[in-house]
């Protein structure tokens, strides 16, 4: 945990240690180290905060969640990000004037009249994720490549900015500079831009969604929501998923355990007509229930119940257990302070002092 919240300052005061170096060190290049640093702690913070959120010994009741830390970093992130932005695009102008010719003061005035006009860009990284293509691809296409006045330049920026892992490698060939946009833009969409494809693997991971662990709030959310997202995804791809209702909630049931199972039958009988087909909805609200039961029980406190321990020979006599089951205690009980009766058989104390001796605590 310690890790991660000074993982978290660094995330906060990243934008306010770069300011530290001085506007002599403040460099273009500076400018990028440190925002590829920025995304790659955040990318740790993200991570970390998932397997958090996954950790049944985790207490919701720590002050990392009570606080709501995860979006104050979060705000910090983006605060930072558009201060690193703003930085950059001021430095690439600065470096502008000092070399541009008379003919191109018109285009940079535009650039400068668009850029105040501009709200800071700020969009999450896309490393391949089929499933983040199409979110990738709409938001970047709204807020830079149909932004007018803004040079080609600054597009390759965003987008080399923000495409990471296999994505990156599909742009390892296309050389840098504005007028190079276009054909990484085009490789990028001759990739990712494939219906056929998008929904095969979307299905795919559909069907081979791993089942529920183990009967708790997060891992049952982690498969609703596992389903419900890849729904949208299809959706968005034009698959008629509004009728796939039935299909969805034999799917889903199938990543449930038995007990979890057994408890929507129970409920399905509750109803007007337990014969009619399931709906996927209904089983959403089912189930998302059973997570808020679950919430509740994992963070009640367990009771701890200590047994009274109790002297076996009182207990004995208590329980009015035969005599020949009472242990010997030696030469420390006489034939004469103990009797039988000669009906019952069972062991009665000879007198006061003798039950006083048993039933006092050691």
């Amino acid at each position: 945990m310690q890790v991660h919240l000074r993982n978290a300052g660094i995330i906060k005061n990243a934008f306010g240690n770069f300011k530290k170096l001085g506007k002599g060190l403040m460099t273009e290049g500076a400018c990028f180290s440190r925002m590829e640093q920025l995304k790659t702690h955040w990318i740790e913070f993200e991570r970390k905060h998932e397997a958090m959120l996954n950790d049944p010994e985790m207490d919701v009741k720590d002050e990392y969640f009570a606080s709501d830390k995860f979006s104050e970093t979060f705000e910090a992130y983006l605060n930072n990000m558009g201060l690193f932005q703003d930085h950059l695009f001021r430095v690439q102008r600065e470096s502008a004037r000092s070399t541009a010719q008379p003919g191109i003061s018109g285009l940079m005035q535009d650039m400068e009249g668009n850029r105040a006009k501009l709200p800071t860009i700020v969009i999450a990284d896309f490393s391949g994720d089929i499933e983040d293509s199409v979110r990738f691809r709409d938001t970047l296409k709204v807020m830079v490549i149909e932004r007018p006045n803004l040079p080609n330049i600054y597009k390759m920026n965003y987008l080399r900015s923000y495409v990471k892992g296999e994505a990156a490698e599909l742009l390892q060939e296309v050389p840098s500079g504005g007028k190079h946009f276009a054909d990484a833009w085009q490789v990028l969409k001759g990739h990712y831009d494939n219906t056929r494809l998008l929904t095969n693997k979307l299905l795919d991971r559909l069907i081979s969604l791993p089942s529920i662990s183990n009967d708790c709030a997060s891992e049952l959310m982690r498969v609703l929501n596992g389903v419900r997202n890849l729904l949208r995804a299809l959706k968005a791809l034009g698959s008629p998923v509004d009728h796939w209702g039935h299909l969805s909630v034999f799917l889903t049931l199938r990543k449930l355990t038995l007990r979890c199972r057994s408890k929507w039958e129970d409920s399905v009988k509750q109803r007007a007509d337990p014969t009619a087909p399931d709906s996927f909805d209904e089983l959403c609200r089912f189930l998302e229930a059973e997570r808020n039961a679950l919430s509740l029980l994992e963070v009640q406190p367990a009771i701890s119940c200590r047994p009274v321990e109790t002297n076996r020979f009182a207990r004995c006599i208590r329980r009015r257990i035969p005599s020949n089951s009472v242990p010997s205690f030696g030469n420390r009980a006489s034939s004469t302070e103990n009797r039988l009766s000669g009906k019952s058989g069972y062991v009665i104390p000879a007198s006061e002092h003798i039950w006083q001796r048993i039933v006092r605590p050691a």
